[in-house]
């Protein structure tokens, strides 16, 4: 997959897709050599003459049997995610190509679990060009802020879940990353760390995670690499890390969305549900028939003060009307979707 450098950083910049992860046969990479010495204080002044080793308690031996050797699953960590209560996640990738431009893609998301609530932002840099994107879940509720602020808001079910790994852009053997020993504390909590490598001719990779004793998931990770495509070797590298473990902050409405949100006074029925909106769409269902609908906007925009701005067209299943008002144009379809009735109410200056 590291060949598909394309692929790959399209599919990153449309956010939260799982890509799936390179296949090939998984080789065992090899154990970093790890040095050992005495307690600290306990020089032997007799240092030509062979000392008999001191007895190992069972307690050292378990220990050391720990230390090292021990295979960390990292493929599978994203389920253990599933414990926190809440946590913030960053991730970034660099492609570099000799003769071009760096690419570079870096992820964030903050989750909530008791909030229900999830923020991720893409922010992308290729050929000299940044973008940015944001989405925000909270509850059923889905805002999606593109970078001239013009938010867009969704309601529905499961809309947006947690993703982007690591996973989607390593090796499969790189599940068996082996213990090297005890790792430095991360954001305040102790680590393990773990190690591996591959080579395969063409790819070269080396990777260390330091992994949070209690939950057993990567608090910083940072794999980097080389890779060959029509002989010329490229250079990734990457990093993910998980910080703010169970201290994470509350997720909130981005400002643009709140005052969206509060400027809505479209007339509706009362069992509108409400499934886009932006500042200039609104789309909603209702259980009312498409005759219905189109009667009650017949009655309720001139009342608000719009005027009939073209004749009203029905066709059974489909109406629309046209009004106009302070020098705008508001156009009204109504459809049948699914048993239910769809209304998308949009707005277009004169």
């Amino acid at each position: 997959m590291l060949r598909k450098r394309t692929t790959l950083l399209s599919v990153l910049l449309v956010l939260m897709l799982a890509l799936s992860a390179c296949g090939g046969t998984a080789n065992t990479a090899e154990e970093p050599a790890t040095d050992t010495q005495s307690e600290a204080g306990t020089t032997s002044t007799e240092a030509e003459t062979p000392a008999e080793e001191p007895a190992v308690s069972e307690e050292e031996s378990a220990s050391a049997e720990t230390s090292d050797g021990g295979v960390w699953d990292a493929l599978g960590f994203e389920s253990r995610l599933e414990s926190l209560d809440s946590y913030v996640v960053t991730f970034t990738y660099k492609y570099n190509v000799p003769g071009e431009t760096p690419q570079n893609v870096e992820w964030t998301q903050r989750v909530n679990r008791t909030q229900k609530a999830l923020d991720t932002t893409m922010n992308s840099e290729a050929a000299g060009a940044i973008s940015k994107i944001r989405y925000l879940s909270i509850a059923e509720t889905t805002y999606m802020v593109a970078e001239a602020g013009q938010c867009t808001m969704i309601n529905a079910d499961d809309i947006q879940n947690e993703a982007m790994s690591p996973d989607t852009v390593m090796f499969n053997n790189l599940s068996d990353m082996k213990m090297t020993g005890s790792g430095p504390d991360v954001d305040g909590r102790a680590t393990d760390t773990y190690m591996g490598t591959y080579s395969d001719g063409v790819n070269n990779i080396d990777t260390t995670a330091y992994v949070d004793k209690e939950y057993n998931v990567p608090l910083q990770w940072e794999s980097k690499g080389t890779t060959e495509l029509d002989g010329v070797s490229q250079e990734f590298e990457w990093t993910y890390r998980i910080t703010e473990v169970n201290a994470a902050g509350e997720v909130e409405v981005p400002a643009e969305c709140a005052a969206m949100t509060s400027a809505s006074t479209w007339p509706m029925p009362d069992d509108a549900k409400v499934t886009m909106q932006t500042n200039e769409m609104y789309v909603y269902l209702t259980s009312q028939p498409v005759a219905d609908v189109s009667e009650f906007y017949r009655n309720e925009m001139p009342a608000q003060g719009y005027a009939i701005a073209a004749d009203p067209i029905d066709m059974g299943d489909m109406a629309m009307l046209t009004f106009s008002k302070d020098n705008q144009t508001i156009s009204i379809v109504i459809s049948s979707q699914d048993g239910q009735t769809n209304v998308v109410i949009s707005v277009q200056p004169n």
